[in-house]
């Protein structure tokens, strides 16, 4: 069993990788998935992984209160894992999913992290990467993937592949505090005049936080600030206040 978040499609990817190789049931977490069942009944000896993106140094917090009212009936210290992407490193990630795991009373046996293309533009200095940077990180991606796959169908317990980076816990508590409490908040968001009301924002938008009023997107306060919506405009009319001018665009090619 997978449960995965996705923004700009590089979770969405591992999952699959991670489906085809397990041959497991996977869920991808959206609005109705949150609203509805959250009880999950686990067949003997099924692995359990969750997949998702690093948001400043962290779990996601739509991914962290999923987890939390998460029920995995007929639980047996089932293999559980995690899997992330990150532009860079993840911080203390794997120290937060052991305590949030445990807090469930589940065992984390292996957690993997995979450098995958930036896509975080919504900060001075942050921005996507040049393309030969991208290329290079989605090469070495593919063969991280393989390896986690085969760790994974092999129940590794105890083999980490992570990437805490420099200073993991002062990204993660200070400058991931500064980004979860002032930075997650969507009425930053707006459209220019080249937006043309195609609605591809509210489609690929997994919360339902984006709704079409006279052919513009207005944004909720339900938003993860996944950047969905600001990388998949066709037109490139989504901005982030005025921190996304001149700001690239992430096309996902793996999915």
């Amino acid at each position: 069993m997978i449960f995965w978040f996705s923004g700009t499609g590089n979770s969405q990817w591992l999952a699959q990788c991670l489906q085809e190789a397990t041959k497991e049931q996977a869920y991808q977490i959206t609005h109705d998935l949150i609203c509805g069942e959250t009880t999950f009944t686990l067949k003997n000896n099924e692995r359990i992984g969750f997949v998702f993106p690093i948001h400043g140094w962290n779990i996601p917090d739509v991914v962290r209160r999923f987890i939390k009212d998460l029920t995995l009936a007929n639980y047996r210290e089932n293999y559980m894992y995690f899997a992330c992407t990150c532009g860079d490193d993840m911080g203390t990630t794997e120290k937060q999913a052991t305590c949030l795991f445990a807090s469930k009373g589940w065992k984390l046996h292996s957690a993997f992290a995979v450098r995958m293309p930036n896509t975080y533009v919504c900060l001075p200095g942050f921005n996507v990467d040049p393309d030969s940077i991208e290329q290079a990180k989605i090469n070495a991606a593919l063969q991280t993937a393989r390896t986690i796959c085969e760790m994974v169908l092999d129940r590794r317990s105890g083999k980490h592949m992570t990437i805490p980076g420099k200073m993991p816990w002062t990204k993660t508590h200070v400058i991931g505090g500064f980004f979860r409490k002032y930075l997650m908040d969507s009425r930053h968001f707006h459209t220019t005049d080249k937006c043309i009301g195609c609605g591809k924002c509210q489609e690929v938008c997994s919360l339902k936080n984006i709704n079409m009023e006279e052919g513009h997107p207005t944004w909720g306060r339900e938003c993860a600030l996944c950047l969905a919506c600001y990388h998949h405009c066709p037109t490139h009319a989504i901005e982030y206040g005025k921190m996304t001018r001149n700001k690239g665009q992430y096309k996902n090619t793996l999915l």
